[in-house]
Order: structure tokens, then C-alpha cells, then sequence
């Protein structure tokens, strides 16, 4: 899938629409999400470009279709004497249901 950025993981979701795609690009798309950088995650979850944002909702998608859910710890580090801006990072932790 070459390197583990938010454009490169997103193109990659949104390649193509195949029958089973859930089935086979889940969890290689985690692994690579999950070694992406802290900016990089934060990009992926929050943003509102159209490829970006429409990757989000298909991965959702796919770990809903498998019985997975996406569950994301927000850490957010804030510097109040400076008053500088919030800065995020996102972990992501996939969880099996099992019923």
C-alpha cells in the first residue's frame, strides 16, 4: 500500500468498491492507520475533505458489516498559560463483540 500517510491510507479505502472489500481490506487498513503519526490520525478523523471524510465513513462502515467496533481514545493536551491551541492525538483500539 506504500507509505502509511492520511492521503495514501485514504486513497487506498476508496479505490475501488468490490464484493467482500470489507472482508479483505479491514484490517491491513488498521494496521496502516495505526502506524501512522499522531498529525496524520487526527487528519483522518477530523477532516471534512471529500476523499478523507468519505474514507472515514467506509471504514466505519466495514468494522460495523465484521462486528468490530472503532473505538477512539481522545487525548487532548492542553497548554492553558499560553493559551495555545488544543493538540489532539487519536489511538485507535479495535474490539472483537463477541456474542
Amino acid at each position: 500500500m506504500g507509505q502509511d500517510d492520511v492521503s495514501n491510507v485514504s486513497n487506498y479505502i476508496m479505490f475501488e468498491d468490490t464484493y467482500g472489500q470489507c472482508v479483505n481490506k479491514l484490517d491491513p487498513v488498521l494496521n496502516k492507520l495505526n502506524s501512522m503519526s499522531s498529525a496524520d490520525k487526527n487528519t483522518f478523523w477530523t477532516s471534512n475533505e471529500y476523499v478523507i471524510s468519505t474514507a472515514r465513513e467506509r471504514l466505519i462502515a466495514w468494522a460495523l458489516h465484521e462486528g468490530k467496533t472503532l473505538s477512539l481514545i481522545v487525548i487532548y493536551l492542553v497548554q492553558i498559560q499560553t493559551k495555545t491551541p488544543f493538540y489532539c492525538q487519536i489511538l485507535i483500539k479495535v474490539i472483537h463483540n463477541v456474542y
